[in-house]
């Protein structure tokens, strides 16, 4: 709906869509994008069969709306460009953000208000991690990217749904500013990744924090044995679950290299221990 161009890709594991055209890739300034991009507007979207949807739904969890500004401004400015954005042109950065958050902010809204309380999760995202640390500056995320989140997380709040925020990768050194904007679901807890031991998150966070995810998709789903996966839902569930707040999963996509043996025995091993 932005004019971006998207492209199934196998990469041996899966297919993924990935954006290879940029509409605002070429332009310089935020004159130029003014004078050559028409941006969109909610009213483009029919709202009106919501309320239907969501009737009679109510023994499962219903999520809706939610946005993940950054990843949408590199898909507009590609993905090279739009790191560069934040130290060479922050005005295009900070007039694009504001222009995401104004149609998601309505778009989100006009969502949550048509389901009438009905919707349980929404989520207010960004992915802010890399397998060793943080993508971005802590400065360049509380700057760009908070501001607008704490507006989306209050929205959701006042509509009654819990706010998860899906980040891969090493994360910690940002958790406490999540928690700070209202977050209340950390998704998907790349316990391998340095500082998100499994341990130490839940030591720390784990009364501020609902946790999801965190059976490891890079190698024990993959590439591990049954009772490997077994094993790791076990310790996720001892671990990450004590006292509550678990919902447990896989850290990310379970990926086609994998055996479908360790795909059930991740949700069997769940079920015997009474997590599902």
């Amino acid at each position: 709906m932005f004019g971006c161009q998207y492209r199934n890709v196998d990469y041996g594991t899966g297919v993924y869509p990935e954006c290879i055209g940029h509409p605002l890739a070429k332009y310089e300034s935020v004159e130029e994008i003014e004078a050559n991009y028409t941006w969109p507007t909610v009213d483009w979207f029919d709202y009106s069969e919501i309320p239907e949807y969501v009737q009679g739904k109510d023994e499962y969890v219903l999520s809706g709306g939610g946005w993940e500004p950054f990843l949408r401004y590199k898909y507009l400015r590609g993905e090279e460009q739009a790191f560069m954005d934040l130290i060479l042109n922050p005005d295009i950065v900070e007039y694009c953000m504001e222009k995401l958050f104004n149609f998601y902010y309505e778009y989100t809204y006009r969502i949550l208000d048509k389901a009438g309380g009905k919707i349980l999760i929404s989520s207010s995202s960004e992915d802010l991690g890399s397998q060793t640390g943080l993508l971005y500056s802590p400065e360049h995320i509380r700057k760009y990217f908070f501001p607008y989140h704490k507006k989306m997380i209050d929205l959701m709040h006042q509509a009654g749904a819990y706010v998860q925020w899906h980040t891969d990768g090493a994360v910690r050194k940002i958790i406490p500013d999540l928690i700070g904007l209202g977050v209340d679901i950390l998704d998907p807890i790349q316990w391998r990744c340095p500082g998100m031991e499994r341990e130490g998150l839940k030591r720390d966070f784990g009364d501020k924090l609902i946790f999801h995810g965190g059976v490891d998709n890079q190698y024990t789903l993959p590439f591990g044995s049954v009772e490997e996966v077994r094993q790791e839902v076990i310790d996720n569930i001892n671990i990450l679950g004590k006292d509550g707040g678990y919902i447990l999963g896989p850290c990310h996509n379970i990926q086609s290299v994998g055996p479908a043996e360790n795909v059930v025995a991740m949700y069997e091993t769940a079920y015997e221990y009474g997590w599902l």
